[in-house]
């Protein structure tokens, strides 16, 4: 029955169960995500906000590979999604991304609220005003040179500035950033027994990021789990304002990675990024000893998987269990081989991409160090929560 109960409430719309919107988490909130397709065809995910009070709730890309609030802003009344209530620092901050999107601007202190989409109303949650926010005057493409977004806020052919669809970077990733530019939810209040992180489903049907967990969450009997890896770059002791949670690294946990074929089997023990932020299926970064039988390069000179291989994760669970998951074949392109990371040529990581959310609700659990996957329901299974949903709110308003 609790399990029922508990796709029940997944399957329910999102509510702000965090009455006025306090930055204080005492119930688990939905806030909804959503897919829009940029520029290159492939899908990514946004979430909609605000800063410093501002007036129109905007689109932002929802990025777990990334840390902290990169958002854009125009000097004029270009950026609606801004509003007056920020503190400006004497710091300013770069950022570039492995995309070649180049943000920079000053550091401001705001508080930022969610949104269910953009027709604004009550927050569902609004963060405290003393945390860091990139506000971003200028932002461009370095493999180009293309200038996106400009203190007036100019952009190509009146397109939103990151991938034509998005106004800014909204980081989920657990990682210290030096100018404290870090995730915002990590850095909220949680108390009434709500255990700090978050899960995240990237599923078609309904995806959403869920702020506060509870021991349903956490000690799933259909979610396995694996520790986090701690980030060795954050100064002994640092951990998140507020939420007294520690940094973990961007690559958040290890696995066994496989590919194999006909003729050649390659295996790796190695970290998994788990980013929403990367639209292709999988890529993984510098080519780290796979066997030359096992890559090709394509018309664009950008090296892949061969297609028609077996691309899988594994790993022994906290519980001592193995777990196999996130098992495909290969299609033509699906699997690229990134080696243009400036600095880390020699580093040798997976980054799942957002295929991962698509099969998993991922669980962020900051309180103690650890990272689940639950398998998302079936769309049968989906059919039978909507009607079970729809009963039992008729049974409420019968009462």
């Amino acid at each position: 029955m609790k399990s029922l109960r508990r796709l029940l409430l997944l399957a329910l719309p999102a509510l702000p169960l965090c009455a006025g919107a306090e930055s204080i988490i005492t119930e688990t909130i939905n806030v909804p995500l959503h897919y829009r397709t940029i520029g290159s065809g492939g899908q990514k995910l946004g979430i909609y906000a605000t800063i410093g009070g501002g007036t129109t709730p905007q689109i932002f890309e929802f990025d777990t590979g990334g840390a902290g609030l990169y958002a854009a802003y125009a000097t004029n009344t270009n950026s609606p999604w801004w509003g007056a209530g920020f503190t400006t620092t004497t710091n300013s901050v770069t950022n570039t991304y492995d995309s070649g999107i180049q943000y920079q601007g000053p550091i401001v202190a705001a508080a930022v609220s969610l949104f269910a989409d953009h027709h604004g109303g009550t927050p569902l949650v609004t963060t405290p005003g003393n945390l860091l926010v990139g506000q971003m005057t200028n932002i461009a493409n370095t493999n180009g040179g293309e200038v996106l977004w400009t203190p007036e806020g100019v952009g190509p052919s009146g397109q939103p500035p990151v991938d034509g669809v998005f106004y800014g970077d909204f980081g989920m990733s657990l990682n210290y950033a030096s100018k404290g530019i870090v995730n915002l939810i990590a850095q909220l209040s949680f108390s009434n027994g709500i255990i700090p992180g978050f899960r995240v489903r990237g599923h078609s049907n309904g995806p959403f990021l869920q702020i506060g967990l509870t021991a349903a969450d956490t000690t799933s009997a259909s979610a396995f789990y694996f520790g986090m890896n701690t980030n060795t770059n954050a100064p002994p002791g640092a951990t998140f304002t507020n939420s007294g949670s520690l940094f973990y690294s961007e690559q958040v946990f290890n696995a066994n990675m496989t590919i194999r074929n006909a003729t050649t089997n390659f295996t790796a023990n190695l970290g998994i990024t788990t980013d929403t932020g990367a639209s292709t299926t999988i890529h993984n970064a510098d080519l780290g000893g796979v066997p030359g039988e096992l890559l090709i390069t394509n018309s664009k000179d950008k090296i892949h998987i061969v297609p028609g291989a077996v691309f899988e994760l594994s790993g022994l669970t906290l519980g001592g269990t193995n777990a196999d998951f996130f098992q495909f074949v290969t299609a033509e392109n699906q699997v690229t081989i990134q080696n243009n990371k400036p600095g880390n040529s020699n580093m040798f990581y997976l980054n799942s991409g957002i295929a991962l959310f698509q099969q998993y609700d991922v669980i962020y659990n900051l309180h103690d160090g650890q990272i689940g996957f639950e398998p998302v329901p079936e769309p049968r299974t989906w059919a039978l929560l909507a009607v079970s949903a729809a009963a039992l709110a008729f049974f409420r308003r019968r009462r």
